[in-house]
């Protein structure tokens, strides 16, 4: 989710979904203050590798309509690599990861954007209260490792760090959520060499100390929450998606999937089903299951993200074109049928985000 990536739980007024990765209610209330954009979803790209500048853009359910490039229409850019996004009270946060900056929007106006720089390879990100936590691999070295990852938080009215967990070496951080009134952070490790991560870090916001750690499967990387309440994460090595109990952060089981996740494990979950991008399309299983059919959902080999909406039942996914165009975003239905499709604004759809 965010996916997925990228769906948060709710924090002051409201809750919302991620693609990829993040929960989604069945309900969304509207906010106490209405924002500039609501009744929608909001669609971060990365844009182009190493250059340029991500964008974001707002899919609005009343009449169906989208809204380009919403930096670029009050004369701003995000910056190079966008990555994640969540939503707090007024506030939105975007993670720019080569940028190596938090983005903090206003939502009321969209039209007063801080940033907080300082950071070295921001990844995911949630928010409680006046505080946004962030996964950050920190500065590679020359063989690609991470000696210095990190979790940071973020004070959000005075834009600064106010404390930041340091790692072990080349235990990266990656996907991070709100839930049940913790913050959830799966600590990876480097999916690309051999350092295998297998544990779930849960930090008490109102303290910022880490009160607990879930074990799981290999490279843990996206969450979404259920509708029994129950804590999903992506693991990779595994090719499995771990059900944690939030009462008392034990697994409770797994669901197998029949072949390998996606590479960044993008995961949602609307009504009493789960939604996952595998290698080769989406996958579905319901909250009883214990393994993935193999029989696809909806068949594609360069998805990218996926989220849900839960007011009109339907699915939002993200292609990456492989890396070679922009890609583009559909919609479904719940049935696996195409509604709609566009291109996107620029390179690779990365985060959906319910409002």
């Amino acid at each position: 989710m965010k996916n997925y990536r990228i769906v948060q739980l709710a924090f002051l007024v409201f809750s919302f979904g991620f693609w990829g990765c993040k929960k989604e209610k069945s309900e969304n209330p509207k906010p106490l203050v209405p924002f500039k954009y609501q009744n929608g979803v909001y669609i971060l790209y990365q844009g182009p590798f190493g250059s340029g500048s991500g964008s974001l853009d707002f899919y609005s359910f009343t009449g169906d309509s989208l809204i380009r490039d919403l930096f670029g229409k009050i004369g701003k850019t995000i910056g190079t690599a966008a990555w994640d996004m969540a939503i707090g009270g007024t506030k939105m946060a975007i993670t720019v990861s080569m940028s190596k900056q938090l983005k903090i929007v206003d939502l009321v106006t969209f039209s007063n954007v801080d940033s907080v720089t300082n950071l070295e390879n921001p990844r995911y990100v949630a928010i409680s209260g006046e505080k946004a936590y962030v996964s950050d691999w920190g500065e590679y070295d020359a063989a690609f490792n991470s000696p210095s990852p990190k979790i940071r938080v973020i004070n959000l009215n005075s834009k600064t760090i106010v404390k930041n967990f340091l790692l072990p070496f080349n235990m990266r951080p990656e996907g991070i959520i709100n839930a049940n009134g913790k913050i959830y952070v799966a600590l990876q490790g480097n999916i690309y060499g051999t350092t295998v991560g297998t544990k779930i870090y849960v930090i008490n916001p109102n303290t910022d100390v880490i009160s607990d750690s879930i074990t799981v499967g290999g490279y843990p990387s996206l969450f979404a929450i259920d509708a029994r309440n129950r804590l999903l994460v992506t693991c990779q090595k595994d090719s499995a998606i771990y059900r944690i109990k939030l009462s008392d952060n034990t697994v409770e089981n797994k669901v197998q999937a029949p072949t390998k996740l996606s590479l960044n494990g993008s995961i949602a979950t609307g009504g009493n089903d789960t939604y996952v991008i595998l290698q080769s399309g989406v996958a579905r299983f319901g909250l009883d299951a214990t393994t993935i059919s193999s029989s696809l959902l909806i068949s594609g080999n360069s998805f990218e993200a996926i989220g849900f909406d839960s007011r009109n039942r339907r699915i939002f996914i993200s292609d990456n074109g492989y890396f070679l165009n922009n890609g583009k975003v559909m919609i479904y239905n719940i049935d696996g049928s195409l509604i709609k499709e566009w291109g996107a604004s620029v390179a690779t759809p990365r985060a959906f985000l319910m409002q």
